[in-house]
């Protein structure tokens, strides 16, 4: 997928603003959409409006409704081949993610697989249309040691960022990791980064479950691998709603 400018022109973001509204708002669901009349596309630019879309990553949610939408054949062919794109990279995480929850239930760590590509198996949509990123994985804080070693095993190891960090047996430094810290960010040259996760936010209160609660509370995906667990759908969407607000809602997917 491009990459997007830092900035795109208010009038495209103001229409893909709008467009998500629609979509999202359409009652009852699958109800055909009028064309979005104002700002008009023809307004913003070509260019303007697919930067737009995708620098806030709903390309998934537009694409299917891009011709009731309004927009120009040439964005809605535009946005079909970005979405093929990101629909082939969701199959490269999906195959990232059950290699990590299998590598993990091997060594017998206790975790948990949390939004990526479990965000749409959690709500019966196709997995893959989540598209690239990270894995992001939840183990328990005194498991962190044996799910690193354990993933080293199947090629992820720590990233530039976190190479000079301490390891377990390193003493009080990697209990102040533990403490102070939340993730590491595991590379590997096969496969999508692993975020090896102990909480899910900087302080563990502000979440309303533990880890032991939403382990026994979790529900399988087999859609995205056999042994893929992930949280229970209102943990899930209280995991979103802290890591958006950690993040500043930076973009529409948030």
């Amino acid at each position: 997928m491009r990459t997007p400018r830092a900035h795109v022109p208010l009038a495209a973001s103001r229409w893909v603003a709008a467009a998500v509204r629609r979509v999202l708002e359409r009652r009852p669901p699958g109800t055909l959409l009028d064309p979005l009349p104002c700002p008009h596309p023809s307004a913003a630019g070509t260019g303007d409006l697919i930067e737009a879309i995708t620098r806030h990553r709903v390309i998934p949610l537009l694409t299917p409704w891009a011709d009731q939408l309004g927009l120009p054949p040439d964005v809605v062919r535009q946005l079909q081949t970005l979405r093929r794109e990101l629909h082939l990279r969701g199959l490269a995480n999906m195959l990232a993610t059950a290699t990590v929850a299998r590598t993990l239930k091997a060594d017998r760590v206790d975790h948990l697989v949390v939004k990526g590509v479990c965000l749409p198996a959690l709500t019966q949509r196709q997995p893959a249309a989540r598209g690239n990123g990270d894995v992001d994985v939840w183990v328990r804080a005194c498991d962190v040691g044996a799910a690193e070693l354990a993933l080293a095993r199947s090629g992820w190891r720590r990233g530039e960022q976190h190479k000079t960090l301490p390891h377990q047996g390193d003493g009080w430094r990697w209990a102040i990791l533990m403490r102070f810290g939340y993730e590491l960010t595991l590379s590997n040259p096969k496969h999508s980064d692993v975020d090896l996760h102990w909480r899910l936010g900087h302080v563990a209160r502000e979440f309303s479950f533990s880890f032991e609660e939403a382990l026994t509370q979790s529900v399988a995906l087999p859609a995205v691998g056999q042994g893929v667990r992930s949280l229970a759908p209102l943990q899930a969407v209280e995991h979103l709603a802290q890591h958006g607000r950690k993040e500043a809602w930076p973009t529409l997917r948030h």
